[in-house]
């Protein structure tokens, strides 16, 4: 983002409707950590080099992450009126855009189904213009040399959604306590880690609904056409 992800947690728009900013965080994190075994394993050409890289990189324990601190009545709130934005959205009647704090999208990834799974997983702030996603997971299902590893991790992004694209930039980022090598930072943030949100018909055809997306004054503001068509049931 800011180049500069759904976020959240991991949450921008996306098909499944507002739990982008978490699957940004998780996902990209990922991406970024195969990425580094690939590139050990193209330089370098040797199995130990890539475990080194692993062995670095991830961590034999999770880590704790911060709760949302939101009082269930105040997360219903906010959950209630993200069911109603979505539900305006695809019918084409939308006219206010939803605005979400860091604990607005904190609170969604504990209550919504498309979040629970993410739910002590991963931890969203924004500050400012910059999404933040802190992140720790299991890589079991990678298998391997993951096995009963955690990535755990913190990055920084930047989000827009421009011309009907949904545009994320990584601006930082730091796996097992360590900052990612000043070789390999240019590579990382001139990625769109939303690219594949954009390549997805049915997604590009949601994203197509909003106006724009936009993170200013600590707030994730999601803007919706005034025109738009009814989403496809």
């Amino acid at each position: 983002m800011d180049q500069m992800g759904n976020p959240l947690p991991g949450t921008l728009p996306q098909r499944k409707d507002g739990d982008t900013a978490k699957k940004v965080g998780i996902g990209c994190l990922i991406a970024v950590l195969v990425l580094l075994g690939l590139l050990a394993a193209a330089f370098f050409a040797g199995r130990s080099v890539f475990r080194r890289v692993v062995e670095t990189y991830t961590e034999l324990q999770p880590r704790v992450l911060p709760l949302s601190a939101m009082p269930a009545d105040q997360a219903e709130a906010v959950l209630g009126r993200f069911e109603r934005f979505r539900e305006a959205v695809k019918a084409g009647t939308a006219s206010e855009p939803l605005v979400l704090t860091a604990d607005d999208v904190n609170g969604l990834i504990s209550l919504h189904p498309d979040g629970k799974r993410a739910a002590g997983k991963v931890h969203v702030s924004i500050e400012g213009s910059k999404i933040g996603a802190e992140v720790s997971v299991p890589l079991d299902e990678v298998g391997g040399m993951f096995k009963g590893r955690f990535l755990n991790g913190k990055g920084t992004f930047t989000a827009l959604l421009t011309g009907g694209r949904l545009v994320i930039f990584l601006d930082t980022l730091e796996l097992a306590g360590k900052h990612m090598p000043d070789w390999l930072m240019p590579e990382l943030r001139a990625k769109n880690l939303a690219e594949k949100v954009n390549s997805k018909p049915e997604d590009a055809a949601f994203l197509a609904l909003f106006e724009s997306v936009s993170v200013e004054g600590g707030r994730l503001k999601v803007v919706p056409k005034r025109t738009a068509e009814p989403a496809a049931r």
